[in-house]
């Protein structure tokens, strides 16, 4: 059974659909390992949809109290909103297990366990937050949905810009879309303008009018994110605000015009900027944006890939982290470690492959608890045991040993437990054989720095020695 978060953000065309977008996005990112259940008080039917096309729950509450009645230990929570200050906070760490938030501003105190900022540039020490926070900040953990996550791993290169898409997010309640629209149908250049208004976006009936003068323009109304996708990857341009939709056209290699309409969107504005990977159109004036399209169209330049659609596996690894701990052994842990000693995937990586016998597994645990000069940890996820690490002293070095459950493979655990076992050792030498084939195991130990030392061959079989002064 898939461990419960519960997602509280909201939208609509007040505050934006900026926070639901973007925990949407993170919804998708954790659907392999966990159960999502959003909980809104406003929502537009659209992501309504949304939502339960993604097969996530969604609660609807008329008040908060409602929501901190559905929360409890066993779960995790994730906040995103600008309301959520300290005491709410408070209030939902003592109910929850785990609390996650997800920022843009860094302006408030937080006491949650992990903060998720995909801004550029963003750094722990601009949070005040309590002692023993994790963060997952910049762009690699940038928060996109499913179809940008995977465009983002392609490569695209735009020649000659034929074609230009503008689209001011989910509410547009400044209506700079007519504006933008009207201050580029001048270019005949464009042989095609797209335009997309979000769900949340009231004034339709403005548009109405200019695009029937117009052959050139394409109209779209509240798209899913594959409709969006292509239409980007139609457009070579793109004009957008510094909200989520402007790493969505950094990740479908657009050249991009951006600017700020509101005060949320100032810090991604400046932080960009200074990477150079969009035309500055300030504040979204008629003056501004045709300044910023005379400059690309006299020298359309491909934009720097800075997001390289790895963010998913990231920030999945952050939330597993959180559920999982690592625990002495105890004398309750002998029928375990058997069992997983004699795995047949552990027997066939370890240096010795025949199995283990009972007795001699009995007899050489119980050394081991006996004080002896080896070290077993378990690693536990949800409280369930899924691995261990051990420790040999030998030569005034540890020697490391360590496996994980079949049924928690491929989660990321294989570098956790070491990492983990590692710091709970302290500074010491550490030291490992690996067969050269186990690729698993040999990339883990690079990853985590340790050094190869050396190689040999025994009985036909190659082997790879690392070494990691800790």
């Amino acid at each position: 059974m898939k461990q419960k978060i519960y997602i509280r953000a909201d939208g609509n065309l007040a505050i934006g659909l900026g926070h639901i977008m973007r925990s949407i996005a993170l919804a998708h990112m954790l659907s392999s390992e966990f159960e999502l259940v959003f909980v809104c008080k406003f929502i537009p039917a659209a992501i309504n949809s949304e939502i339960s096309k993604a097969r996530f729950n969604l609660i609807l509450i008329e008040k908060e109290e409602d929501f901190f009645f559905l929360i409890n230990a066993a779960n995790i929570v994730i906040l995103d909103g600008y309301y959520f200050d300290i005491n709410y906070q408070e209030n939902v760490k003592s109910r929850c297990g785990k609390l996650i938030f997800i920022d843009d501003l860094h302006e408030m105190e937080f006491v949650a366990d992990l903060i998720i900022n995909h801004a550029p540039g963003v750094s722990q020490s601009d949070y005040r937050a309590k002692e023993g926070t994790q963060y997952a900040l910049g762009l690699d953990y940038v928060l996109l949905r499913p179809a940008f996550i995977e465009q983002a791993r392609k490569k695209r290169e735009i020649s000659r810009i034929r074609s230009v898409m503008v689209c001011f997010g989910g509410g547009d309640y400044k209506n700079l879309t007519l504006s933008t629209v009207k201050a580029i149908l001048p270019y005949e250049q464009f042989q095609e303008i797209v335009v997309i208004t979000g769900p949340s976006y009231d004034q339709v009936e403005s548009l109405k009018s200019i695009v029937s003068k117009d052959s050139r323009i394409r109209y779209y109304h509240s798209i899913n994110e594959d409709e969006m996708l292509v239409l980007m990857l139609r457009s070579e341009l793109v004009i957008v605000p510094s909200s989520g939709i402007l790493f969505e056209a950094l990740a479908a290699g657009c050249i991009v015009i951006s600017g700020t309409y509101a005060e949320n969107q100032r810090i991604i504005f400046e932080r960009f900027l200074k990477s150079k990977v969009f035309e500055n159109a300030r504040n979204f004036s008629d003056n501004d944006i045709v300044k910023a399209v005379n400059s690309v169209l006299s020298n359309p330049v491909n934009p720097k890939k800075l997001i390289d659609g790895e963010s998913g596996k990231r920030i999945l690894r952050k939330f597993i982290e959180l559920t999982v701990n690592l625990r002495d052994a105890n004398k309750d842990d002998c029928e375990l470690l058997f069992s997983w000693v004699n795995d047949p995937e552990v027997r066939m990586n370890a240096i010795n492959t025949n199995p283990i016998e009972w007795d001699g597994h009995l007899d050489w645990f119980n050394k081991i608890l006996s004080g002896g000069t080896s070290k077993i940890f378990i690693l536990e996820r949800n409280g369930i045991p899924a691995g261990q690490v051990r420790f040999d002293m030998n030569d005034n070095q540890y020697i490391i040993d360590y496996s994980v459950d079949k049924g928690f493979r491929g989660q990321g655990l294989g570098k956790l437990i070491l990492q983990r076992g590692i710091d709970r050792i302290g500074k010491v030498r550490f030291k490992a054989v690996v067969k050269t084939e186990n690729v698993g195991s040999v990339a883990i130990f690079e990853s985590l720095n340790f050094l190869k030392i050396g190689n040999y061959v025994d009985n036909y079989i190659e082997y790879k020695v690392f070494q990691l002064d800790n």
